[in-house]
């Protein structure tokens, strides 16, 4: 069980008075947790369709567990911030949900002992140039 002292204004605080503590228990955090996930998840998926015509066609309730995939699959390498877990996913959007496996340069920057934000950038720069490559043989 975790404590927080919350210090609330309004003369909590005074001779013989005791601060406040809010007391949030593990499956209380975890539950606020799941649903801040749940949040970034949504968030994300609606990028999706908002920037990609094919992900717009696909509703939502299928989209979801699949962004939802590629979130803990980003975890997974290490990936941790919002904006490095979405690169992540918008690479596995545009390369294929395999991308991680199938493109020996990115598995080897995935698993490499580097920091998530590093991991990321490496994709965006990594698959914008690859576009580019393919562009030009057009």
């Amino acid at each position: 069980m975790s404590w927080f002292p919350l210090a609330v204004c309004g003369g909590l605080w005074g001779p013989g008075r005791s601060p406040l503590v809010l007391r949030i228990r593990k499956d209380q955090f975890a539950l606020f947790s799941a649903h801040q996930s749940s949040g970034f998840e949504l968030r994300l998926a609606e990028f999706l369709q908002a920037q990609f015509a094919d992900a717009a066609q696909i509703p939502l309730l299928t989209l979801r567990p699949e962004v939802a995939a590629q979130i803990e699959r980003a975890q997974g390498y290490g990936v941790k911030s919002e904006q490095d877990i979405a690169d992540y996913v918008v690479t596995a959007w545009l390369l294929g949900i395999d991308f991680d496996t199938r493109f020996p340069a990115a598995n080897e920057v995935l698993t490499a002992d580097l920091p998530g934000e590093m991991k990321a950038r490496f994709l965006e720069k990594w698959t914008k140039e690859m576009f580019e490559k393919l562009k030009e043989r057009d």
